[in-house]
């Protein structure tokens, strides 16, 4: 494993072939990558993996990308753990998340060299 957290990202998604997509990218720009296909992994993960950055699908069953936002924000969980939302949500969606604590948002679709800076520009700040 990759000891520089900064380098590490969790993808939270559970449409697997999205996930995979942002995986590759990632990947391909150097990032160590670990997936979770709903919000109750990710908490665990966050946890175990340590990432520097997480991407955050807000449209999942169960706990949604709204609720991990609040969790992490109760646990104070999100303060070292740079969070980009990525969804095809309406605007409003996206205004939301920023105000729940996510650091930067991106819409579907999207070209992979905004996720790539994106990312690294939070991992800079992990």
């Amino acid at each position: 494993m990759t000891e520089n957290k900064k380098e590490r990202v969790l993808i939270v998604d559970d449409d697997r072939s999205s996930a995979r997509a942002i995986e590759r990218t990632l990947r391909r720009a150097g990032f160590e990558t670990e997936i979770a296909m709903d919000g109750f992994s990710a908490g665990a993960m966050l946890q175990s993996f340590a990432p520097g950055v997480m991407t955050l699908d807000l449209m999942m069953p169960g706990l949604n990308g709204h609720g991990v936002l609040q969790s992490m924000s109760e646990k104070k969980q999100a303060s070292n753990t740079g969070i980009l939302v990525i969804t095809g949500m309406p605007e409003e969606s996206l205004r939301e998340a920023l105000l729940q604590g996510a650091d930067d948002v991106l819409s579907k679709p999207y070209e992979n060299e905004f996720l790539v800076e994106k990312v690294k520009r939070l991992a800079r700040r992990a």
